[in-house]
């Protein structure tokens, strides 16, 4: 390879920061337009997001969340997808150099997206700001204004860990793959907060009994007893809210035992 090939190779982003600033769109949440070449934002929801996605010029999408991608859809629309999931305990160096290779290597805007555009998103999108040479007060920011939580030290604590790529790192070539194999718990988990996220916009039985039944799969893998016992907690909670969708107290029962569950397994 020439040296003028290698040099390109491990160019910067040159993303012409700008100040983070909200930006509305039917079907997307908490989106932010971070540079000339990046938005974060919530994962697009129906035609009504990748809509919204072409209009804001956005040509590649990035997901850092574990649902798998809608690939088919977003080509309809002209997308296309890049999968690097992630989790709520800190950013992996090489997720994180994968996705600031996307946003300088395929066509762009990118629109760098988890679940709720909240902690998982900003964070890898601090990366990528970082990653090109911004200042850790300014990637520190972005995640002030996503709302990320505190409570995820290895997310909020991006600007300060994460330094820049080497040379030798922007030149290794870079996979970028539609769609990530994620472990099975954490496919039945992005069921689960689906499942949350329709129960606390509309209640209904159905979605409740679906619920019960992820939880029970999951208590079904090999974990820690403690884990299974708060998983078997949160299916008997389930179970009642298909009874009574409506009950307000059972729902917030069932987001108490969420977030015990996540304070001590996951975050």
């Amino acid at each position: 390879m020439s040296r003028a090939v290698l040099l390109v190779l491990a160019a910067p982003l040159l993303l012409a920061p700008i100040p983070p600033r909200p930006t509305h769109a039917a079907g997307l949440h908490n989106v932010f337009r971070l540079s000339n070449r990046l938005y974060s934002g919530s994962q697009p929801e129906g035609d009504a997001g990748f809509a919204s996605l072409r209009r804001l010029g956005v040509r590649t999408v990035i997901s850092v969340d574990g649902a798998t991608p809608d690939v088919e859809l977003a080509k309809r629309f002209g997308l296309r997808y890049v999968h690097l999931p992630v989790g709520y305990d800190g950013v992996p160096r090489d997720k994180a150099i994968a996705a600031a290779k996307a946003v300088r290597d395929l066509p762009g805007p990118a629109y760098l997206h988890c679940h709720h555009g909240k902690h998982r998103g900003p964070a890898v999108a601090a990366c990528v700001l970082l990653a090109d040479g911004a200042s850790p007060a300014a990637a520190a920011e972005v995640l002030r204004l996503a709302g990320t939580d505190p409570k995820y030290a290895g997310l909020v604590g991006v600007p300060r860990t994460f330094t820049p790529p080497t040379a030798a790192e922007w030149a290794t070539p870079a996979d970028f793959p539609p769609v990530s194999e994620v472990p099975t718990l954490a496919k039945l988990m992005v069921g689960v907060d689906e499942r949350w996220d329709r129960l606390k916009a509309t209640p209904s039985a159905g979605d409740a009994v679906q619920l019960a039944e992820l939880y029970r799969e999951a208590a079904r893998l090999p974990r820690a007893a403690g884990f299974v016992g708060l998983l078997k907690e949160a299916e008997g909670n389930a179970e009642s809210l298909a009874k009574s969708p409506d009950d307000n107290g059972l729902l917030a029962v069932g987001q108490k035992l969420c977030g015990r569950c996540h304070a001590k397994h996951r975050d």
